[in-house]
């Protein structure tokens, strides 16, 4: 894909988006994938995989409202890739599906790879996160819409033909 990142062993956050020009509304639903990759086979320990968090703007205060699954302050982070994960296979990450807090408005949300204490560090044990995807989760309501938009045209048609 072409949004490719390289988590190096340690500990910390790589390259992050942020994502600020959608109105976030309480209660919508996300959800985030992603593909993960090892690079090598070293004995290694901890995990990586990718997360998402809210964040709200007052003033010079950035507040993190975390998700109504992990609650404030903490993002929701995806499965795990780990050393007993297979290497050199595109291993897939989500992080299920996620709501937006109802605590303060949303100024933005922060979408991210995440190591935790992944050793050896720096560049001889490292992964890939690849092909992010966020989507919005629709609501029940709106997939019932859906479906009577299509199943009452068919009922219809039925109906006159059996006439």
């Amino acid at each position: 894909g072409g949004k490719a990142v390289r988590v190096p062993g340690g500990n910390g956050v790589g390259a992050y988006e942020t994502i600020s020009n959608a109105a976030f509304t309480a209660g919508t639903q996300f959800d985030l994938t992603a593909w993960g990759f090892i690079t090598n086979s070293l004995p290694w320990t901890g995990y990586i995989g990718i997360q998402a968090t809210f964040y709200n703007v007052t003033g010079t205060t950035t507040q993190n409202l975390g998700t109504v699954e992990s609650g404030p302050g903490a993002a929701i982070f995806s499965n795990h890739i780990t050393s007993n994960s297979v290497v050199n296979t595109w291993i897939p990450l989500d992080t299920g599906v996620f709501t937006a807090p109802s605590t303060l408005p949303i100024s933005y949300m922060q979408v991210y790879p995440i190591n935790v204490n992944v050793t050896p560090t720096g560049n001889s044990n490292s992964s890939w996160i690849d092909d992010f995807d966020l989507v919005i989760v629709p609501e029940p309501s709106t997939i019932a819409l859906g479906a009577m938009g299509i199943g009452l045209p068919l009922l219809m048609m039925r109906r006159r033909r059996s006439r």
